[in-house]
Order: C-alpha cells, then structure tokens, then sequence
C-alpha cells in the first residue's frame, strides 16, 4: 500500500511494506493487519542519531576501562591506591590478578545473561511501535548502572554493590536496546547504497570519541581517584536521555489503538527474528555465514577487553593507569582513522565487495592479537594497532551488509538476533578469556590473544565462503528493496 502525500513537517519520504519479496510465494515473518498499516517516516535531516551514538557509547567504552582499574586497585591493595604500588612477577601479585578476572567476569555473567534475552522482545518491539521506546528504556538501565557505581566510589561501599547495577542495566537489555534502536534507525533513514558507508561512518565516530576520552580517563583517574570519572559517565547518559528525547524524531508509526506494552511481551514476535534465519537458498547461507563471522569477530573485540586490561597491568609492561589509557585511546584512534581510510580506498579505488574487505578486517585483527601475545616491552604493544589497522572494518561492514539483506520493517527483527549475539558472545567469550587469562597469567600472560586470534581465523574461513557464494549471483543475494514502495513528501 501507498501512503498519501502528508504535511506533516520534517518528513521527506513515506515508505510502507510489500508483503514478499519478488519471486516468493510467502512472507518471510507473519504479519498481521497492524503490520500493515505501519509506515516508517524519513525525517529530511540525515545526522540525526550519531550524536546520541557518540555520547553513548564514549560511556560504554569508559565504563569498563575504569571499572576494572577500580575492580583491580581493591582486590591488590590494601590502600586501595589507584596504582600498584610495586609491580613485580610473584605468587600474591598473581592471585590479585586473578581475583580480579573473576570478579569482572561476575559483573558481566549478571549484566549479559538477563540482557541478551530482553533483547529477543524489544527489536520486533521497535520495529512495532518505533525505535526511540527501546532506546529510552536502555538509557534508564545505564543511568542506574552509573549511579550505583557513583554511590559505591564516593561512599566506599562494598563493591559487591556493583553486581546491582550490572543487574538493573541487563534486565533494561543493557548495551542492546541502544545499540539495535540506533542501526535499526539508521537502516530506516537510509538507502541501500549508503547503508554500509552510514553504518561505518556512525560506528567511527563513536569509537574515535571513545579513544580520546580512554586517553583523559587515564590522566583524571591518577590525579583525582575514580569518583569524578564514574560521575562524567553518569553524566554523559544523563545529558544523553535529554538529547534523545527533545532532539531524536521518531521513524516507525504505528496505527492508533496499539498496545505497546502488550506487544513488548509477544512471544509470537520474539521469535520472528529467528524466523530470518530460515531463509533457503543462497541469501539464507550468505545471512548465517556472516552472523557465524560476526559471532567469532565479536568474541574477540568483547572478550578480551579485561583480560587486556590486567595483562598491561602487570608484569613485565606494569602501566599505570595513563599508560592503559593513553594506549587504549592510541589504539582505538589509530585503528579506526586507518579503518575507515583502507574501507574508502578498498571501496572507491579497488571496488572490493563488503565480503573482502571484512575478510581483510578479520585476518588484520588476528595478527594484531598475535604480535601482543608476545609483546613485553611498550613498543612492542603499540606496534600492534598498526598491524591491525583494518580491524574496524569488520564489523560495520558485516553489520551493514546484513541490513541489505532484510526488509526495512524487520531491521528490528534482524538487529535483536544480532544483539542476542552479541550478548551471547559478551558472555561466553568474558568468560572464556578470562578464565584463560587467571589460569595462565603466570605461565604465558599472551596466552589469551593466541586464543583470539584463532577465533579471527574461523571467521574469516566464514566470510570466504560468502565470498565464493557471491560470485555472480548478488541480485539474488541482496535484498529488492523496489518492493518498498516510496512517496515522497510535496
């Protein structure tokens, strides 16, 4: 169906749903009459979501960085110093180590178990009733999150306290719900041929925001202790939840009359993002090879962040928390301005397809977990982003390419599976770097990025299967998105 020409101001296109694609006898999810009547509106301003992204995730990625120095500086010192005070290669130093793996390894099994289910309700949600709902109710969960732990710093409370707030922020669907609402958006507001390049533009620029702060951290944790670090994020999704309320328009319209809370907890439409998956032929494989490539490229970048936190920590690099923090920045600075500049040239100068240059990504990251794994002098460690530097590219790619294989009104759908994902591999990876890092520290602290790098190379295997699915049959393999009928506004 067609939807007439609207007044209504800021809107430069109206676009509605063709039930199947051309060629297919059924739809791929079940639809019901409201589905129908759902339309998504284009605002005419195309910067829209990328500053609630920035703002976001600078206190995503900020988060964990301190809270594991904070964790750290407890568990190893009587003091509870910021520093360590000796860094030396002995038994006690070990056992602070490891307990402190352990400990964050909790934080994350309380925060991504209750998560990556939420997940499964509030993408087919958003794609019911609109995208900004899931991401409020994110928000909410973070400001919690980071007042707990505000509360836990400035009073000297039991850090226990902290598994409240990593429990509140999960069952709120933690990183997710942001995360799905904002590429949902973005596939909502743009085209297919701009979708990748939006994608990747979007995740650049929240990590370049994210390295420049990991830098400051490192300074303002040494001179001022953890209370004022914790409060900047608290602030930061404070002034986050104002931006998108007053400044973020909403895409998807549903009919008037809808339940919006007796929809969240349709068990019918939790299911329909599995039911993408169960796509036959050829666009169905090349889906679930790029998710299996997505889920071992995540595992990595998610997993290995605490264990990579303690292994500079301690012997033989022993850096303080300016050292972590100005690497850290370097890294993520470094790896994604070279990112973004090897994905124009690949694109525009050598027409490489999405599937090559992540499989360039992919096989980047492994030898960058590689040269670390024997890193033990600080110029050895910073070496490595630089052997890395296609490491971004991965996953916006990945993550854009599978955009283009599903309709708009399912990008909900499609982002709550990959935010299921995402949890899972959170989960399961924490866990399994972790423990491999307390059980290893004192025998072969790299031992953990040989890991890594081993799960890179299964995704790459992955994408070059694509690759060769892709070898001329890509208009079977990407998604019509004519079908979408378009009006656009006067």
């Amino acid at each position: 169906m067609v939807y007439p020409e609207t007044q209504e101001s800021g809107i430069s296109d109206i676009r509605s749903y063709n039930s199947t694609d051309e060629g297919e006898s059924s739809p791929l999810v079940n639809k019901d009459d409201n589905f129908q009547e759902r339309k998504i509106i284009k605002p005419k301003r195309t910067f829209i979501v990328e500053p609630l992204i920035i703002m976001v995730f600078v206190g995503c990625y900020s988060t964990p960085v301190i809270t594991n120095q904070f964790v750290n500086s407890v568990l190893t010192s009587p003091s509870n110093s910021t520093e360590n005070q000796t860094c030396q290669k002995n038994y006690e130093k070990d056992k602070g180590q490891q307990k402190s793996a352990e400990f964050m390894l909790g934080l994350s099994l309380v925060q991504n178990i209750p998560a990556m289910f939420i997940a499964l309700f509030i993408g087919p949600w958003s794609d019911r009733i609109g995208r900004k709902p899931i991401m409020y109710i994110s928000m909410i969960g973070a400001l919690c999150d980071s007042l707990i732990t505000v509360l836990v710093v400035s009073l000297k409370l039991n850090i226990l306290y902290l598994y409240i707030g990593k429990t509140i922020y999960g069952l709120f669907g933690g990183n997710n719900g942001l995360t799905l609402g904002a590429f949902s958006y973005i596939a909502d507001i743009t085209d297919t041929d701009q979708r990748s390049l939006k994608i990747i533009t979007a995740e650049g620029l929240m990590a370049l925001v994210a390295g420049a702060a990991q830098i400051g951290i490192g300074y303002w944790i040494k001179s001022t202790n953890f209370s004022q670090p914790f409060f900047a994020v608290f602030s930061i999704y404070f002034l986050s939840m104002i931006y998108l309320f007053f400044f973020v328009p909403e895409t998807i319209y549903s009919p008037k009359g809808t339940n919006k809370l007796k929809d969240l907890f349709n068990l019918k439409d939790s299911k329909e993002g599995f039911k993408l998956f169960l796509m036959s032929g050829r666009r169905g494989w090349v889906l679930r090879l790029l998710t299996a490539a997505f889920l071992c490229n995540y595992m990595v970048f998610v997993g290995r962040n605490d264990a990579n936190t303690l292994f500079m920590m301690s012997a033989p690099l022993c850096w303080n928390s300016v050292e972590i923090g100005i690497f850290s920045g370097v890294t993520i600075m470094l790896v994604i301005i070279l990112g973004i500049v090897w994905a124009k040239i690949f694109r525009t100068c050598c027409s490489l397809r999405l599937s090559t240059m992540s499989l360039i990504g992919i096989i980047s990251s492994a030898l960058m977990q590689l040269v670390q794994s024997v890193s033990t002098k600080s110029w050895m460690m910073f070496i490595a982003p630089f052997i890395g530097s296609g490491t971004f590219i991965g996953f916006p790619l990945i993550r854009g390419y599978l955009s283009l294989l599903i309709s708009r009104f399912h990008q909900g759908a499609l982002f709550s599976v990959v935010s299921f994902i995402e949890a899972i591999a959170q989960l399961a990876s924490t866990s399994l770097f972790d423990v491999i890092y307390a059980k290893t520290v004192h025998v072969f602290p790299g031992f953990v990025f040989l890991v890594a790098s081993l799960f890179c190379l299964v995704g790459a295997v992955f994408i070059a299967i694509v690759r060769c699915l892709e070898i001329n049959h890509m208009d079977e393999i990407l998604m019509n998105e004519e079908n979408e009928e378009i009006t656009v506004d006067a």
